[in-house]
């Protein structure tokens, strides 16, 4: 890891893996745009090759104004970002995220570090990053409750914000084994009955591609990992809530059952 030194109370993270490593320079540039310039930059990079990435990191970072630094870990996606959110919430009073292979409206930072004034989390709306169509229209989303989740996620890293007390009380509750880690976050805040709310004028813009689940074409392989998902969240939450255990075995019976025409994992 770089040398950490700490210049604000607010840090975005961002995990940088093989699919969005090219998207490193875009990233930076619309860092850089923010129309709030306090807070700092962790960057992990996940099962990356040092070697072959550190010089045009070191290079990004030293002709930025922004105070960036970062490490390079090899390991499960979910660990590694459960081991650095401890190390942050030990510094920082709040994190933001934005996956590395999105970008966000130049105002974004400042208004989400104004709302974690008065909220544990927030969570904003998301535009399609190339025809600029609003995904979220709906206004009755607050107040968030685990059965506006229960079915399917608005809420991902891209457009999540935290709390750091809210944070340490649930960051050793992260199980590496579900596959996904917002939808797990965004479950054991509301679990743990941290107040959140959703704010529709604040945009993270979204770049849906292959590899990410919403750019997924929906056949049968595609689908059949969406569900995975599902079935191993209600799983793991059974033992939290009743609510979890009935979707549990419900999903377990029409698991085979996939209907290629609908995406049910983000169908809000």
């Amino acid at each position: 890891m770089t040398k950490v030194t700490q210049k604000n109370e607010t840090v975005l993270y961002t995990v940088f893996h093989p699919f969005s490593i090219s998207y490193l320079k875009d990233f930076i540039k619309n860092l850089e745009k923010q129309n709030f310039k306090q807070f700092d930059i962790f960057i992990c990079f996940n099962n990356l090759n040092k070697n072959i990435h550190i010089k045009k990191i070191r290079y990004l970072k030293k002709i930025s104004s922004l105070n960036i630094y970062f490490n390079f870990k090899d390991s499960n996606p979910i660990l590694v970002r459960k081991n650095d959110l401890k190390f942050l919430s030990l510094k920082y009073n709040k994190i933001i995220f934005l996956d590395s292979d999105d970008k966000m409206d130049f105002n974004r930072m400042k208004l989400v570090n104004k709302e974690l004034d008065n909220y544990d989390f927030v969570v904003n709306n998301i535009k399609n990053l190339k025809t600029n169509k609003i995904f979220f229209s709906r206004s009755n989303i607050n107040p968030i409750k685990i059965t506006s989740i229960i079915n399917n996620s608005f809420i991902g890293l891209s457009n999540l914000a935290v709390n750091s007390k809210a944070l340490k009380k649930i960051i050793n509750k992260i199980n590496k084994k579900l596959l996904v880690l917002d939808w797990q976050l965004a479950t054991l805040l509301l679990l743990y009955k941290f107040k959140g709310i959703y704010v529709g004028n604040i945009f993270t813009k979204y770049r849906i591609h292959q590899k990410n689940f919403i750019g997924q074409k929906n056949n049968f392989k595609n689908l059949y990992k969406k569900n995975t998902i599902k079935l191993l969240h209600y799983a793991y939450f059974s033992k939290y809530n009743n609510i979890f255990k009935k979707r549990y075995k419900e999903f377990q019976l029409k698991k085979n059952k996939i209907n290629l025409n609908k995406n049910e994992f983000y169908n809000t």
